[in-house]
């Protein structure tokens, strides 16, 4: 893989997950698609594994890094790394073991992929969060947060729907072969 092309990647995407997603969000609930989500399902579909689960944690970190957690008692924030880290690495991983199961070439893989990685990645950073909040006092509810989250995977799924065959476009410069899954030789 081009780790060139995945850093310009990854820098666009973060762009438009902090500079337009609240454009297309739906009204206050917070259910707003993650393009971040959506690369990471490209890398997943096309990369070896290792590179693939890199690909994941790293941009989770660079997730981690972006969003903050209200405090309970001030009007601070705190930033958390390591949830989304985890969830998006762990997502990547359910793409990769998926892979051999779904049809590459059918606009409705990235939509599912983008779903089940969406998905994987809430129930854990969820998780986390929830266990962080027993000992740290920031605002964090479990429940509206997974139903919210829920919402965004399946918009991220719509999304994905649009936004899988635009990047299929640039396959040659991320360095994949044409034809299929990333069984290249090497480590990364």
């Amino acid at each position: 893989m081009n780790w060139i092309a995945f850093a310009a990647a990854l820098w666009l995407a973060v762009g438009l997950e902090l500079g337009i997603r609240p454009v297309p969000e739906l009204g206050a609930t917070g259910i707003a698609p993650s393009f971040v989500v959506i690369l990471v399902v490209f890398i997943a579909l096309h990369a070896p594994a290792t590179t693939a689960l890199a690909a994941g944690m790293i941009a989770g970190l660079m997730l981690d890094l972006t969003h903050t957690v209200p405090l309970e008692n001030a009007a601070d924030s705190i930033t958390i790394v390591g949830p989304y880290a985890l969830g998006l690495m762990a997502g990547a991983y359910s793409v990769v073991v998926t892979r051999a199961l779904v049809m590459q070439h059918n606009i409705l893989t990235y939509g599912f992929l983008a779903f089940v990685a969406s998905m994987v990645m809430t129930i854990i950073a969820v998780t986390l969060f929830t266990l962080r909040s027993y000992y740290d006092p920031f605002l964090f509810a479990p429940g509206s947060q997974l139903l919210t989250r829920t919402g965004a995977a399946l918009f991220t799924a719509l999304l994905a729907l649009a936004v899988g065959p635009i990047l299929k476009v640039f396959i040659a410069l991320f360095g994949f072969p044409a034809g299929g899954m990333g069984r290249r030789r090497g480590w990364m």
